[in-house]
Parts: structure tokens; C-alpha cells; sequence
């Protein structure tokens, strides 16, 4: 999805590396994009002082480390979401930015939300920000089933992973910081589901707003 959109931004970026734990698809990736050189290094392209921004497209479970570890080598960076899996990987992110003994110049960090950019989003809040009171918004999002063994059930399962689009595109129609959070899960009777991504979010903004998220595995495919 990435390299497609950096070919059409040639003319703003230069692709320096490509690195990836398995050196094949690093090199297949390289070769396509005209990449400088393929590695299977993360060290290496953090020592690489031509390299000013850093994206990480890894699995979930590693994107708080890897962010860390780039800012800490003075990189910009884009990483897909979730930016972190648990309360502790957040914390140090937020420490280093929050820290008065590293420079005070700091790498921009963007996380990789996409739906409060989409034509349709931008259309609704033209509307929603000439509003006289709070906000009551309801998104469903039938997100399929996936088999309880993929790695989308782990480290946060799909509602860290997938369902902060969502929040994310709620928090941006309101303009407003999240006050409460309340979530109900559903008790399913089928043993191939899991009640960990069939849930409503209730969240409260201090504007008054209301953001209800239907988030659910067991809908039809139609």
C-alpha cells in the first residue's frame, strides 16, 4: 500500500532501504521501488545517517519498540497503527517526548490512521463542525471473522489493532479529548468466536460528545 503512494511522491522522497527480517522480500521490494540497498538490519537503518524518516510496517506486537528505538536514533517516523499493544510501550513513548534531557528538536512521530482523511470523512465534519451541540455518533464496523489462531488475535487482538481507526475517526469529528470509556462484550455461544472483538465502545468526550462502536466478528459476509 505504501510504496505505490511513495512512487507517486517521487519527486518529495527518495527510497534510501528496505529492511525486512527475511532478506528475499526485502530484495524483491528493493529491486521493484530502486531502493539503494535491502537489509535484514533494523540497526542498520537507524545508523544510517541519510536516513531522515523511518517507516515501520511490521506486525502489531513490534511497533512500540521499533518506534522507540527510531526516535531514540533522532528518525522521523510513520508506523502503522496501532503506535503500541499495552499501557508500558505507550508510556516510554510518551516519556520521550515529554523528556527534558533529550534534545528539544524532536522527531515528528505519525501513526498511520487513515479514515479521518477520506473524502467522505472530510464532507461530514464541514457539517459537523458548525454544530451547536455535542455530537452523537454510532459507527458499526462488521469486521468478518478471522480463525482464533491468526496473530490478529494477539497482543491486543483486533480491537487495539483494528478498532483505533475508528476511535480515532470519532475523536477527530468531535475536536474532543476521551473523558470515559465503557465496553461491553458479547458472551457467544459458538466456540469459533471470540468475545474479544464482538463489543460495543461507549466513549464520552469532555465536549459532551458520544461515540458508540459496534465492532463485530459473527456478521454475515453479504
Amino acid at each position: 500500500m505504501h510504496m505505490p503512494n511513495l512512487t507517486r511522491l517521487k519527486g518529495k522522497y527518495h527510497l534510501r532501504a528496505v529492511m525486512s527480517r527475511k532478506g528475499h522480500s526485502a530484495k524483491v521490494v528493493g529491486e521493484q521501488y530502486g531502493a539503494d540497498y535491502v537489509t535484514t538490519s533494523y540497526e542498520e537503518i537507524l545508523a544510517d545517517d541519510n536516513i531522515d524518516l523511518v517507516i515501520i510496517c511490521t506486525r502489531h506486537d513490534s511497533h512500540g519498540d521499533l518506534v522507540l528505538k527510531a526516535l531514540n536514533a533522532g528518525k522521523n517516523v510513520f508506523v502503522e497503527k496501532p503506535l503500541a499493544v499495552n499501557q508500558d510501550e505507550l508510556n516510554s513513548i510518551k516519556e520521550f517526548y515529554l523528556s527534558e534531557t533529550t534534545k528539544l528538536d524532536k522527531p515528528i512521530l505519525m501513526v498511520g490512521f487513515n479514515r479521518r482523511f477520506s473524502q467522505f470523512s472530510n464532507e461530514i465534519k464541514k457539517h459537523t463542525s458548525k454544530r451547536l451541540n455535542p455530537l452523537f455518533i454510532r459507527y458499526r464496523m462488521n469486521a468478518g471473522y478471522i480463525p482464533l489462531d491468526s496473530w490478529h488475535h494477539d497482543h491486543g487482538g483486533r480491537i487495539v489493532g483494528e478498532a483505533c481507526h475508528i476511535i480515532d475517526f470519532i475523536s477527530n469529528l468531535t475536536d474532543s479529548s476521551i473523558e470515559t470509556i465503557k465496553v461491553e462484550k458479547l458472551d457467544l455461544y459458538e466456540s469459533k468466536f471470540s468475545k474479544e472483538d464482538n463489543v460495543t465502545i461507549v466513549i464520552k468526550y469532555t465536549d459532551g460528545s458520544i461515540g458508540c462502536v459496534d465492532y463485530f466478528a459473527t456478521g454475515n459476509k453479504g
